[in-house]
């Protein structure tokens, strides 16, 4: 089964079994329960299936070290008062810009100075952000605490469960039969971040709020808190959400929606754009706005960042922590105008690999990191003479730019089989150091 085949798959199930009545208490739990089995079923195929749910379920029985948690709960209660605007985000979506650690997507959105962001992760030092912000985490176990305390009856409601699991075996996935206990990991942590969402925003007030990504367990509790409450809410775009995405794709969503799902899809390209408002298509709930890339503008519009250079700059965006072979090959036997410039993913956080392999070829120079890794994606992008990447969202922002990007392997060919079929960019099923070559040659 592949990635097309595996989302029909879900899809299918949703247009014959009644997962969109699933939920726990008021909390509608398929979204929830979808992206746990798509992103196992995406991470079996590297043969790296982790029982997420017995991590999470280990995580959230754990109430020891309780003490700084609900001294930090305290102070917040005692610090925060009304905010017009709420930004919700993690570490990885900030990057240091003009001497200052700023998050990318929600930087363009700030007006004036009455707002507030939250983080959900803990991947850096909170002093040297531009702006202070809540940790959500160091939230949760007062939550915990505070759930053992006051336990409720919250029902757990899943129709047509036992013929999703028939399916799921009869298509050979009984790796991923939900169990009560897998249900329970995969839902449980939402109603907590849900909760500590709904008190923040009952103590803030705020008019509109910014989140990103919704399909992170914090970020599902955070757009049901805000639907629960009827506050503006927004999710941001921040890659490819097309029809191979599983987030971005839902059968016959009942016409009120989804409590779990944004209220609204800020969306950078007509793409997106018409892949979601197709399958919102009469919702009275959730709506799809093309709003265009906010950071792109931000940064071109700054001067400092214009990047000069005497060679062609080929900008390749990785997303491994290594180069393959047929790539080493080519930026061996690229032309001498040509610069490689290897921009990484933000969650890579070791280089030291692939300047070993640079060395070992005896290319490094003939490839800049430093440089790639500094200025932002978008002058990057309006810099190069071409762009190179496997399925990352870059080559959206290269589309928006006019840049021409190569797709290299099958997924980024599917995922933006539309972007090649307008000519935007090019696909290459099985790349070679030849054939990657000659598209550069061809499209620079």
């Amino acid at each position: 089964m592949n990635r097309k085949e595996f989302i029909d798959f879900l899809s299918d199930a949703e247009k014959n079994l009644p997962l969109y009545q699933w939920r726990y208490g008021d909390i509608d739990i398929w979204p929830i329960i979808k992206k746990e089995v798509f992103f196992k079923w995406i991470n079996s195929l590297n043969k790296k299936i982790e029982l997420r749910q017995e991590k999470n379920v280990l995580m959230l029985e754990k109430t020891t070290g309780v003490f700084n948690d609900l001294t930090y709960k305290y102070s917040i209660n005692k610090s925060i008062s009304h905010k017009d605007v709420v930004f919700s985000g993690a570490s990885s979506h900030r990057v240091m810009y003009d001497g200052k650690f700023i998050n990318r997507y929600f930087e363009p959105l700030k007006e004036g100075d009455n707002f507030l962001f939250l983080e959900y992760d803990s991947g850096s030092d909170p002093k040297i952000y531009s702006e202070d912000i809540i940790e959500v985490e160091r939230l949760k176990k007062y939550y915990l605490l505070k759930h053992k305390f006051t336990r409720g009856n919250k029902k757990i409601t899943t129709p047509g469960i036992d013929d999703f699991n028939i399916l799921l075996k009869n298509n050979g996935l009984e790796d991923f039969i939900l169990t009560r206990e897998i249900l329970y990991s995969y839902y449980f942590p939402i109603y907590l971040y849900s909760e500590i969402y709904y008190d923040i925003f009952i103590k803030t007030t705020p008019k509109i709020v910014y989140g990103l990504c919704y399909y992170s367990p914090a970020m599902f509790g955070m757009f049901h808190a805000a639907n629960k409450l009827k506050i503006e809410n927004y999710d941001i775009q921040h890659g490819a959400q097309g029809p191979l995405h599983s987030m971005y794709t839902f059968a016959n969503l009942p016409s009120t929606g989804l409590n779990t799902l944004p209220e609204k899809f800020w969306l950078w390209d007509e793409y997106s754009y018409n892949h979601i408002q197709k399958w919102l298509s009469g919702n009275v709930n959730h709506k799809a706005e093309l709003r265009g890339n906010p950071w792109q503008n931000f940064v071109l519009n700054d001067n400092e960042f214009l990047i000069e250079t005497t060679k062609k700059i080929i900008l390749y965006t990785m997303q491994s922590q290594s180069l393959d072979d047929y790539m080493l090959e080519a930026i061996k036997n690229t032309p001498e105008e040509y610069q490689w410039w290897l921009r990484m993913h933000p969650r890579m956080k070791n280089e030291e690999y692939i300047y070993s392999q640079l060395q070992e070829n005896n290319i490094e120079n003939k490839v800049e990191i430093n440089k790639a890794n500094e200025y932002p994606l978008p002058a990057l992008l309006i810099s190069c003479s071409i762009h190179i990447s496997k399925f990352s969202g870059s080559i959206i922002e290269a589309e928006l730019l006019n840049k021409h990007s190569l797709i290299l392997e099958e997924t980024g060919c599917n995922v933006y089989k539309e972007l090649i079929e307008k000519g935007n960019a090019t696909g290459i099923l099985n790349p070679t150091p030849e054939e990657i070559i000659k598209n550069i040659l061809i499209q620079s």
